[in-house]
């Protein structure tokens, strides 16, 4: 099985391959639904037919691999970035670790007011 990158929006490894019995597949993330399609391909009424056979008709596999691709290429915007960092200070907040989690939080909403000022906010 093809290795799927964490979700480059919120970190989520909860991650599935999609499709709809046609060589048309996206990855998407099941916690913030961020989504990547891949390419379509032709097929056959006799590949689509296959469709449950092992292995795979060629174009459900070029498809597959294609949105796997597509989604591993994705890069976090500054603005993700910064999402995830006061997510982690949430999460530590939560645990309660003491006096780091002020630090942490100010640093992360730092990091979020300079990726806002970028994306023009």
């Amino acid at each position: 099985m093809d290795k799927l990158n964490p979700c480059p929006f919120c970190g989520s490894i909860d991650l599935e391959v999609s499709n709809t019995h046609t060589p048309s597949y996206w990855v998407e993330c099941h916690e913030c639904d961020a989504k990547a399609h891949g390419a379509s391909f032709n097929y056959t009424t006799k590949q689509h037919n296959d469709f449950h056979s092992k292995p795979l008709p060629r174009p459900y596999v070029l498809a597959r691999k294609s949105a796997i691709a597509a989604w591993n290429r994705r890069t976090p915007t500054p603005l993700a970035e910064a999402r995830e960092a006061v997510v982690e200070v949430v999460k530590l907040w939560r645990a309660d670790r003491g006096y780091e989690r002020y630090e942490l939080l100010m640093a992360a909403l730092d990091r979020l007011a300079a990726a806002e000022k970028s994306e023009g906010r």
